[in-house]
């Protein structure tokens, strides 16, 4: 039997120091054979983050193979990854895709924890891994699929009463979608679902594509035995005002559009109103931090 591998798919924008973070943690890997080869889809990033990354890559003996993609301008989470699903399949690679956060951090046995998964079964298409936070505390990961009334709580910034799915994170299970910063996509599975929805900029993309899979009959698993560390928002997190939410308000209605009802969506549209007008006192309070901030 073939050896099964793993293709990874890493889109960057603006991320610092985190990108070669990530690239040497991969290359740190006890099992890094299990690497076809990494591609890095910079999307017209105006930092630093991509020469400190090649840099990083030159300075890293026996590291697996990285490919830098340069976007002229920045596509979007979902197109930039297409960008390496397609390469791929141009390819006739047979390795299973991995699409990884810049802002991770792969722990050792990671690729071989999430590789065992997919052995349970064929139907297995999707799988994530535990992910912690930066202090080694859990990152809840796992979701159920947003309802009208969730997103709605989330319009009225009332997120936090949005409950994560009820899982056992100590167990191997089936869930109904997982978080995509850490996103090992079964070859056979991508070839069918297709690719991401570029109707997606940013947010929702990973929910949208389980969703997908699950209405042609794969399974998303979580599982325990993989470990990585997730940063989380590093890119985004330079982005205040309007620039910011506009892209979630659309990412979010777009989703909806495509899984909920009408009568469901309109009245979404209706509340997306009142989801902008609670925009401006946090963009001002946004802008004026980060003046502040640059003036320091």
């Amino acid at each position: 039997m073939q050896e099964q591998k793993i293709a990874i798919i890493i889109v960057n924008w603006n991320t610092g120091q985190c990108l070669a973070d990530c690239l040497h943690s991969l290359a740190d890997l006890p099992e890094k054979d299990l690497i076809e080869e990494v591609t890095v889809i910079d999307n017209a990033s105006s930092d630093r983050s991509i020469a400190v990354a090649k840099l990083a890559v030159s300075d890293t003996g026996n590291q697996p193979a990285v490919r830098f993609i340069m976007n002229k301008r920045n596509a979007g989470f979902a197109a930039a990854n297409n960008i390496g699903l397609r390469r791929l399949e141009q390819r006739g690679s047979q390795a299973h895709a991995l699409l990884l956060n810049p802002d991770t951090v792969a722990l050792p046995g990671l690729l071989l924890g999430m590789l065992e998964v997919f052995k349970k079964s064929e139907r297995i298409g999707i799988v994530g891994p535990r992910i912690l936070n930066a202090d080694q505390t859990l990152q809840p990961s796992v979701r159920n699929f947003p309802g009208g009334k969730e997103i709605a709580l989330y319009m009225l910034k009332l997120g936090s009463q949005v409950k994560e799915a009820k899982i056992d994170y100590g167990q191997e299970q089936v869930v109904p979608q997982v978080m995509g910063a850490f996103f090992l996509i079964r070859r056979e599975c991508w070839q069918q679902v297709g690719q991401l929805d570029e109707g997606y900029f940013v947010w929702f993309e990973e929910v949208d594509y389980c969703r997908h899979a699950y209405d042609l009959g794969w399974q998303v698993w979580y599982t325990p035995r993989a470990c990585g560390i997730h940063l989380g928002g590093v890119s985004f997190r330079q982005v205040v005002g309007i620039r910011k939410n506009w892209p979630w308000l659309k990412s979010i209605l777009h989703y909806a559009r495509k899984h909920l009802s009408t009568p469901v969506v309109m009245g979404l549209y209706i509340m997306s109103v009142i989801n902008v007008l609670l925009w401006i006192p946090a963009s001002v309070k946004q802008w004026q931090h980060k003046i502040k901030t640059e003036q320091l």
